[in-house]
Order: structure tokens, then C-alpha cells, then sequence
């Protein structure tokens, strides 16, 4: 990872399965993507808006996970 963990970055949504509760983001540069969890880096309730192609901010912790997740 390029980013230190806590900055807050841009990307995209590039892979959502809503019924398991996850998905993938893919930082501004493209070239690398990140795991998100819902109910963990976003509400359910701003997961219900959130699709494929949808712009975010995003704040990465750990093992390259996202921590939290802004739709934009």
C-alpha cells in the first residue's frame, strides 16, 4: 500500500454483493482495490445506496481493509 493507514483517499465502487455484505473499492490511481464490510466501514442504511460505479472517500486500517467508506 502506498497510502498510510487513517488518510482518507477517492476511488470507486468496482464490486458489490450486497447479500454477503461486502464489496471492493478501487483507489483514484487504479491500481490497487480494497475490501470493504458493510455494517463495519458504512451503515446499512448508506449501503442501501451504494452501487457499482459510485464515487467514494474511503479511510483504509490494517491488512489493506477499508475502515470507512463516504459515498460522494
Amino acid at each position: 500500500m502506498d497510502e498510510p493507514d487513517g488518510q482518507m483517499q477517492f476511488g470507486t465502487v468496482v464490486r458489490l454483493n450486497p447479500d454477503r455484505g461486502f464489496g471492493y473499492v478501487l483507489d483514484a490511481t487504479e491500481t490497487h482495490s480494497y475490501i470493504f464490510v458493510v455494517g463495519k466501514a458504512l451503515s446499512n442504511v448508506e449501503a442501501g445506496r451504494l452501487r457499482v460505479g459510485a464515487r467514494v472517500r474511503f479511510r483504509l486500517r490494517g491488512q489493506g481493509r477499508v475502515e470507512e467508506l463516504m459515498l460522494i
